[in-house]
């Protein structure tokens, strides 16, 4: 009797381990899913976040192989998806500069950089920024009176059907 019992009690904290992971591992899809309003198809290769700062201070960043055509065909028709190069805003965010201040995700967080240089894709900029006029525009995120950075990131290599996700909080 003793030992269904445990066998109970091994179960059910087995069960709650793996919906626990499940989560986890569905995080990075759902939030991609919810920024762009449609399911991505493919498989996260790598993915970051350190949200633990003050208020949800922090980073996430996604890379995932996405699967079949329908993605870029959905982006290249949508009105938030532009075709690259970056903005010079979103690349100084992306990549910096020599001598200047400000996010650069290529430096900050290691010797790797977030987002490679791609030739061929498409790219998304969302600032949910409280001082941002026009959310998709990214010509005013860049400047003296932003003291802090929200937004999302995004590019899509054609060449490698990659996506490269971020969000960013300070």
């Amino acid at each position: 009797m003793r030992s269904k019992k445990t066998l109970r009690v091994c179960l059910i904290a087995a069960v709650i381990v793996l919906l626990l992971a499940g989560v986890h591992f569905l995080k990075p899809y759902v939030r991609i899913a919810r920024e762009f309003g449609a399911v991505c198809p493919g498989l996260v290769t790598y993915q970051y976040d350190d949200h633990g700062g003050f208020s949800g201070d922090g980073i996430a960043f996604y890379r995932m192989r996405v699967f079949g055509d329908g993605w870029e065909e959905r982006i290249r028709e949508a009105e938030e998806w532009h075709e690259l190069p970056l903005h010079e805003n979103l690349a100084w965010l992306a990549y910096g500069e020599t001598g200047s201040s400000g996010v650069h995700l290529s430096k900050a967080y290691g010797p790797d950089p977030f987002f490679p240089q791609v030739e061929h894709g498409y790219w998304y900029f969302r600032d949910y920024h409280s001082k941002a006029l026009t959310p998709f525009d990214p010509e005013n995120v860049r400047g003296p009176e932003r003291a802090s950075y929200d937004f999302y990131l995004a590019v899509y290599d054609s060449d490698s059907r990659m996506l490269y996700f971020c969000k960013f909080n300070s």
